[in-house]
């Protein structure tokens, strides 16, 4: 059933998203939300070894899967403000350049694909795994 959900949502996307796949692609709003998560994650001291070795763990033990589900919850939510502060690093860059209508797409595909790269990483990612390892963890 997971792989059929994981099917669905890609076909989603998919059509969704239709031929303009390459529009949905920004390197440095990709950079800023994954590795900023990332970081976020090992400042707060969460055990992110664990967190993905847990996913792929058959034999992990409850303990290791309600810590992995924690740091899932966080990555989550830390996916979330990189996005948001990503939205405020694309704002400024657009206005800053108010004067030169070209210049305006770069900063705005950083102010919405930010928020885009957040969300999706918390609610198609990180929600997910966060449910199955408590899930688990429960029994």
């Amino acid at each position: 059933m997971r792989l059929l959900g994981f099917i669905f949502i890609l076909v989603s996307l998919m059509v969704g998203i239709g031929s303009n796949l390459s529009s949905f692609i920004d390197a440095p709003s990709l950079i800023f939300v994954i590795p900023g998560a990332l970081a976020l994650l090992l400042f707060a001291g969460q055990d992110v070894g664990n967190m993905f070795g847990a996913v792929f763990s058959a034999d992990a033990t409850s303990e290791q899967l309600t810590a992995a589900a924690d740091a899932w919850e966080h990555t989550g939510i830390y996916a979330q403000a990189m996005g948001g502060i990503g939205t405020i690093i694309g704002l400024v860059l657009m206005l800053k350049n108010m004067d030169d209508p070209a210049a305006l797409g770069p900063g705005m595909a950083i102010a919405l694909l930010t928020v885009f790269y957040g969300l999706f990483v918390a609610y198609a990612v990180a929600l997910p795994l966060q449910t199955r390892l408590r899930s688990r963890a429960a029994g």
